[in-house]
């Protein structure tokens, strides 16, 4: 199957150099390539962390490597797997392959006046295959990059089977073309049971990619960043694992990348697996001694300072530094460890000759019920799966979440380049929840059967000086939406998550927010009276009041935030949207639930701000609220500034709406 066209240039680019003449001048090379870029500047790495938590999942983050004379290549890495939607690059004048790991998977530019290398650079990283079929693939989301290319989420739809894809950039070289398929063969061949596998390499429309079983859990990287700490047995099991892994590689004379912390991972059922790294033959072997050394390194790194640790596993890694030891003999040894530290389970003791002739006889006597007993049991155990699959194909209808909440007239403050205003805003009404899968289903069946009478019955439903091209409302990616509201054990996941239809809709672009809106009744609440709605009289920044530190606690609402200073998450709290009602303590003032998180919200444009600027054509709106997967919360009295603007086309898996009306309507 063919791809569709790449989509543009990213819109939104982040520049974190510390130079402000540099920064200045990417700038205006970004802006020259494209002049409705959003380019915002962050002096330092402080900034750069404020910025992401609200950046669009198609921001390019431009970032120095050394900063204050030391490599932040680590927590560049850090943030890579934290924000795997968007797309980094590192500008530096410092010689950067002395300075990052071979294989780096960050692409680079040395010289912040190569604007040819620059540009190339970018053209690949804005590239977005999402929504596109890949051969036997549809992309979903973006899942990171390599130093290969762009990573996606997808779906194998042949056999439901998800899987991260890897794409050759489309103007890549006929030099880097070679090397990824000679790259992606080695890896096809590398199998092993601790090993990410490898489903297939292939093309599809001129275009190489991957196809890996997906890398979820945390890796060692993060958890040292986090300064996480491992008991003993954690610690031999890790040993043990990586370093049969290392000895399988050099059993089959197999190259592969340096060893780093960010190859190993550990799920949160302390399961350990290894990336796949292999290169292809002829490419050179790390030396052993060298490798259990940089192991020793990684494991040490989970070492907290005082934390006690098994004197037998000091003395492991103290060998493996000193160059004593090889692969198998550190494998055996750590695997003894951890079997000697495995919790002890009791045995009774054995009984007389005489209990054991009773006991057998009881057994005897019982064995008849046993088989009367696994009869029924797989008599059940056939019924609930014939109820199971029965369920697959029953459609579950959302419930009634068409509530409305009034929002009395009443005084707004809002923040201006000249200071704090306030505006009066009359009395209005607001959806109590999100708009949901369920109710958007209902209003594109009825355009369907509009449309079966006049097919140019959408037009009415569009918004006025719409730019992009449509004949339909219906969201990116539906079709594998629809799937996953089947109920019973056997429901599918969307993204790792389960929904239904009491779900917020989800990948809506700004016309169609508009349109069910028009179609419902109603219209979408201007950034004001979103605020109003979401603060109260008291104008709060949060559901809970002023302050976000001392009051938030993770259950107020569906993110994954934390407050500042606070440890970030080794994982999404939640990993995706939840039902609109779950959540009943994520409750404004007026009683509207779901504002501080769940998804973010497109919303209308009120006059009171003025018009956007320049810079932001007809075809940007702006968005309110933080979502599932934000690490951080946004104040309702957020606006107006480039991270909540967004094209009228952008979809994400944490974007939805919900609608207002100026007096009730019930649909």
């Amino acid at each position: 199957m063919n791809t569709t066209s790449p989509a543009p240039a990213a819109a939104n680019y982040f520049i974190a150099v510390p130079d402000p003449a540099a920064a200045s001048r990417l700038a205006r090379l970004i802006t020259a390539r494209d002049a409705s870029a959003s380019v915002q500047l962050a002096p330092g790495l402080a900034e750069l962390y404020h910025l992401l938590p609200t950046a669009p999942d198609r921001t390019v983050v431009l970032v120095e490597l050394m900063w204050d004379g030391e490599s932040a290549a680590d927590i560049l890495l850090s943030l890579l797997y934290n924000y795997p939607q968007l797309a980094w690059l590192i500008v530096s004048e410092a010689e950067l392959s002395a300075l990052l790991p071979p294989y780096f998977p960050i692409p680079h530019v040395r010289g912040l006046d190569r604007d040819e290398d620059l540009l190339s650079a970018l053209a690949a990283l804005t590239e977005d295959l999402r929504g596109t079929q890949l051969g036997a693939y549809q992309i979903q989301q973006f899942a990171g990059q390599s130093y290969l290319g762009r990573t996606y989420q997808a779906q194998q739809t042949a056999i439901n089977r998800a899987a991260h894809l890897t794409v050759l950039p489309a103007a890549a070289t006929a030099e880097a073309r070679a090397e990824f398929a000679q790259i992606a063969a080695a890896r096809a061949r590398n199998v092993f049971p601790q090993i990410y596998s490898i489903y297939e390499e292939n093309s599809a429309a001129g275009r190489p990619f991957i196809a890996e079983e997906p890398v979820t859990a945390p890796s060692l990287l993060q958890y040292t960043l986090q300064h996480a700490a491992f008991d003993s047995r954690l610690v031999a099991n890790l040993l043990s694992a990586s370093a049969r892994v290392l000895a399988h590689l050099r059993a089959g004379q197999i190259p592969y990348q340096p060893l780093h912390g960010s190859h190993i991972t550990v799920s949160p059922e302390g399961v350990i697996r290894l990336v796949n790294t292999a290169l292809p033959p002829g490419a050179p072997l790390p030396e052993p001694g060298a490798e259990l050394r940089a192991l020793a390194g990684i494991i040490r790194g989970v070492i907290q300072p005082g934390q006690p640790v098994d004197p037998r596993l000091l003395q492991i890694l103290h060998r493996m530094a000193d160059g004593q030891a090889d692969c198998d003999t550190v494998g055996s040894a750590a695997e003894t460890v951890s079997l000697a530290l495995a919790p002890v389970k009791q045995v009774a003791e054995r009984q007389s000759a005489i209990k054991a002739k009773q006991e057998i006889s009881k057994a005897k006597k019982n064995s008849l019920l046993v088989t009367y007993l696994s009869v029924a049991s797989i008599a059940i155990l056939l019924i609930f799966v014939i109820i199971q699959v029965i369920l697959m194909f029953i459609q579950v209808p959302g419930r009634d979440l068409s509530d409305q909440v009034k929002i009395p007239a009443g005084t707004v403050e809002f923040n201006t380049p000249a200071g704090k205003q306030t505006a009066q805003l009359g009395e209005f009404y607001i959806d109590k929840y999100e708009v949901t899968i369920g109710q958007y289903e209902k209003f594109l069946n009825a355009l369907a059967a509009e449309q079966q009478r006049d097919p140019d019955a959408y037009k009415k439903y569009l918004p006025p000086g719409v730019t992009i091209h449509r004949d339909n409302f219906t969201p990116h990616d539906w079709a594998s939406i629809k799937k996953t509201l089947r109920r019973g054990l056997l429901q599918p996941a969307y993204g790792g998550n389960r929904v239904t239809r009491d779900t917020p809709v989800f990948n809506v672009d700004y016309p169609d927010a508009y349109a069910y809106a028009k179609w419902a009744g109603k219209r979408l609440p201007t950034e004001l009276e979103w605020q109003r709605a979401a603060g109260g009289d008291g104008n709060w920044p949060y559901p809970w009041g002023q302050d976000y530190q001392a009051d938030y606690r993770p259950e107020l609402a569906v993110c994954s935030a934390v407050p500042p200073g606070a440890k970030p998450l080794t994982k999404l709290r939640y990993p995706g949207p939840q039902i609109v009602d779950k959540f009943t303590r994520d409750q404004s003032p007026f009683g509207i639930i779901g504002m501080a998180g769940n998804v973010s919200e497109w919303v209308a444009l009120s006059p009171e701000l003025g018009p956007l600027p320049a810079k932001y054509q007809a075809d940007f709106y702006p968005m309110q609220g933080a979502n599932f997967s934000s690490p951080q919360l946004i104040p309702s009295t957020y606006h107006r500034r480039p991270p909540m603007l967004l094209p009228d086309d952008t979809v994400q898996i944490g974007l939805g709406f919900r609608c207002a009306s100026d007096r009730p309507v019930k649909r």
